[in-house]
Order: structure tokens, then C-alpha cells, then sequence
């Protein structure tokens, strides 16, 4: 399971469970906002999504994902959108209306999957602001941002870390799907919970629920993981190799702005990659994503410099190898057997119906398939 088709009725039961919670505790109520959900709520659980964000593959979300076959694969309720660009006053009224209509909470990333653009802080200030306002809670999706920009969590960024999301969706370098409560968040944060009263919450409420054990082998890993990422500072790293690779990006020529933060890298598809020989995933129909390795050879400019060469093919091609499955690069399919596969230029998996398609033409100046 993506961790971004964590379901509603997750949040949803751990927000009514947290409420009731709350009730039962001692600790003083800073707020007027209600510590129940209305029925409709509960009955609903209907979470919505800030325009222009995300992506998803799977459930609801995908009615508004980035590539077709996702959009295709949705179910469910049709999310409303939520249009930060308006003032505080219209977006407070935006906020009750889908309250009054059984949704829970806002959901948004911190670098929209659809456009590659960072969330602006004004608008990250100002959905924390009414959703603590309104009582809906504020999740955010970290799936691609977690350690990538420049921080453990993105929102913890020095331009956002003034408001606090009441849930972090993370895991994905992991391979869990984490759901994190927050008790300083812009909703939860009226509570007036402590970490303390949180672990209390877990132990009796959430650790008593039916749910599959995680094996002890994939706990070490991902153990082993948060342990790599602290000793090696890799946020910090990622900065570097994000920043490096902009330059050589501008040193090649590209002259249209590049999207994303630090090491997580948004391009415009035909603009750099016929130069350079390379090809990228897509994300949507104009944009291509960089997901460099944080490894410490990829703060050495020189070489990451001489892989995106045109010569160089070969020793792409060789990396490419290394991939667990094939996945097409420009539909997210995976290719049928015998139609489709690698090209030894650009290294990019493409299946049957996409080879032939006008963007991997203008990216490859010899689009051979592998034998």
C-alpha cells in the first residue's frame, strides 16, 4: 500500500478516538472548539484535498491523482478541493462549509506532486490558521519530502515550522505506511495534550486495535534507516547534492525554472533531457522528478556531471539494471513481455504503447530497444 492511500477511516477513527480522549483527561481546555465530531462526520469521514497537490495511485484521491491510469483506478467519494489563494475569511467559510458536510480534515504536501511548486509559507500559515479556527485537521502527505528537503519532515522547514500539521503520512523510504499524531498541531494543539498523553492514547486506544504485525525484520530495517539518516545528516546532505545538481541542471543549459525543494527535483520534460541523453519518470503530462541517490558519491559534481553525458549510456544503462521491476517512465505501466523494455540510450523503461510517443523521440536521438 502507498503510504498516501492510508484510509480515511483510519484518521478518522484516531481523530474520534483522540477526541474522546481528551474529554476523559485533565488537561485545560485553551479553546471553544468542540471535542466530538458531529455525526455526520463520523458517518461521513470525508477528507479533503488543497488544489493542485497531490497524486495518489489508489482510493479516493486518485479522482484528482496525476497520470491517468491512477485516475482510472479510484473509488469512492469525489474529494473536495480547498483554494488556499483566497483570503482567511473566505477560506474559514470554505472550511465550515465541508465540516457541516462530514469531512474531517484537509489534506496537502508540502511540494505539490501535480505542478512541482513549494507550498507557499502564507498559504501553509493560513490552512493552519482555520483548520485550528474551524476544529478539521491538518494532515500532512511526506511520503517524497521526508529528509529530501532539507529537513526530517518538510514542514519543519524554518519558512513553515511557525504551524504544525496534526498528521504526518510518511514511510516511504521505510516501506511502512506511518501515520504520525502530533500534539502541537494547528487542531490537535487545542487540546492541550502532551507527548505523555499521547503515548497513554496509543498503549490503550490505537495498540488494542486488529491490525497485521509488522515482522521483526522490516522494524530493524526501518530501525537501521532512521539510525543511517541521523549519523549521516541527510537532510543536510540531501541540500548539498540538491544544490549541486541545480547548477549542473543550469550549467547544461536549462533555462526554465526548476521546481521542488533541495534534492527533490521537479524539470520540464523536453527542456533539458534531448541534450543531455537522459530520461526521468514522468509526473504528469509537463513535468519530469529527480530522485537522486544521498549518497556521499553524489556530492561529487565531476562525476555525477560526466553520468549525464550522452557517452556515458552504456554506464547508465548499467544502473538501470539494477532496478528491482520495470516500470514505464512515461505511463507508470509495467511493460508487457516481449513489447517494450529499455533504451540503451537514455536508460528509460518504456512499454509498447509509449516508445513511439513524441516525447521519448525528443529525448532520445537513438531510441534502439535492448536485445
Amino acid at each position: 500500500m502507498h503510504i498516501s492511500d492510508i484510509q480515511h477511516q483510519r484518521i478518522g477513527s484516531t481523530l474520534h478516538q483522540l477526541l474522546a480522549f481528551s474529554r476523559d483527561t485533565d488537561t485545560p481546555d485553551p479553546s471553544n472548539i468542540s471535542r466530538s465530531l458531529s455525526a455526520l462526520q463520523v458517518n461521513h469521514c470525508k477528507i479533503a484535498q488543497v488544489k493542485g497537490c497531490y497524486g495518489s495511485y489508489y482510493g479516493s484521491q486518485a479522482y484528482h491523482g496525476v497520470l491517468a491510469f491512477s485516475q482510472a483506478a479510484a473509488v469512492g467519494h469525489v474529494p473536495e478541493l480547498v483554494d488556499l489563494a483566497v483570503s482567511a475569511r473566505k477560506l474559514k467559510v470554505r472550511l465550515e462549509e465541508l465540516a457541516s458536510q462530514g469531512y474531517i480534515g484537509v489534506m496537502v504536501e508540502m511540494v505539490s506532486s501535480r505542478k512541482g511548486n513549494p507550498l507557499p509559507a502564507k498559504h501553509w500559515a493560513k490552512l493552519a490558521t482555520q483548520c485550528r479556527k474551524t476544529g478539521l485537521g491538518l494532515i500532512v502527505d511526506e511520503a517524497v519530502t521526508a529528509v529530501r528537503c532539507g529537513a526530517p519532515f518538510a514542514f519543519q522547514r524554518p519558512e513553515y515550522k511557525a504551524h504544525q500539521p496534526d498528521f504526518v503520512l510518511f514511510g516511504k523510504a521505510l516501506r511502512v505506511a506511518g501515520l504520525a499524531l502530533n500534539p502541537s498541531g494547528a487542531t490537535l494543539g487545542n487540546l492541550g495534550l502532551t507527548k505523555d498523553d499521547l503515548v497513554t492514547f496509543c498503549e490503550n486506544h490505537l495498540d488494542r486495535q486488529a491490525s497485521n504485525v509488522v515482522y521483526m525484520p522490516a522494524i530493524l530495517e526501518s530501525l537501521a534507516v532512521v539510525r543511517f539518516a541521523k549519523q549521516n545528516k541527510l537532510p543536510e546532505r540531501a541540500q548539498r547534492i540538491g544544490s549541486m545538481l541545480r547548477t549542473l541542471l543550469l550549467d547544461f543549459g536549462l533555462k526554465s525554472k526548476i521546481k521542488g525543494l533541495d534534492s527533490l527535483i521537479y524539470i520540464p520534460r523536453t527542456k533539458i533531457l534531448s541534450p543531455l541523453g537522459v530520461v526521468s519518470a514522468a509526473a504528469g503530462n509537463s513535468l519530469t522528478r529527480w530522485f537522486p541517490y544521498l549518497d556521499v558519491g553524489m556530492e561529487n559534481s565531476e562525476r555525477v556531471k560526466s553520468l549525464l553525458n550522452p557517452e556515458y549510456a552504456e554506464e547508465r544503462y548499467i544502473y538501470y539494471q539494477t532496478m528491482a521491476k520495470e516500470i514505464c517512465v512515461e505511463c507508470g505501466d509495467m511493460p508487457v513481455p516481449g513489447d517494450g523494455g529499455a533504451c540503451k540510450t537514455c536508460s528509460g523503461c518504456y512499454c509498447g504503447g509509449c516508445w513511439d510517443k513524441p516525447s521519448h523521440k525528443a529525448n532520445c536521438r537513438s531510441a534502439s530497444k535492448t536485445s
